[in-house]
């Protein structure tokens, strides 16, 4: 899908292409960790963090508290739940700095972001 190039974020949809690449490369059980090209990883990755993202099924990097103020959270929301096409019981916004579905997850990831791409493309004219 063809993502207009004036889209806020345009650069973000590049991820989840990154993301369906590297998994039709990797095992299941191997580690794909993406991080934004102003992040450096300089240490080894902490054990609780491994525990939690495998836990979890997904690594993020939860931005909301960035986010909601900047833009403010009425709008912030109201944005999500017109791409989500529904009210969410708690919206949350990640940024790409740090993204690490684990092999299960990826699949998941990338038909759901695909569809919700689709509908930011269809509702952007409705967001702010």
């Amino acid at each position: 899908m063809e993502v207009p190039k004036q889209a806020r974020f345009y650069a973000a949809h590049f991820k989840l292409d990154l993301i369906a690449q590297a998994t039709e490369m990797l095992q299941s059980n191997d580690m794909l960790l993406l991080l934004d090209t102003d992040m450096a990883a300089l240490r080894k990755l902490d054990d609780d963090l491994l525990r939690r993202r495998r836990t979890a099924g997904i690594g993020v990097f939860d931005i909301s508290d960035q986010v909601f103020p900047t833009y403010g959270c009425e709008r912030v929301i109201g944005d999500l739940e017109t791409v989500a096409g529904r009210r969410l019981a708690s919206p949350r916004w990640y940024g790409g700095e740090f993204l690490s579905p684990e092999g299960r997850r990826r699949v998941h990831l990338i038909r759901t972001g695909s569809s919700l791409r689709q509908s930011t493309v269809e509702e952007s004219h409705r967001l702010q």
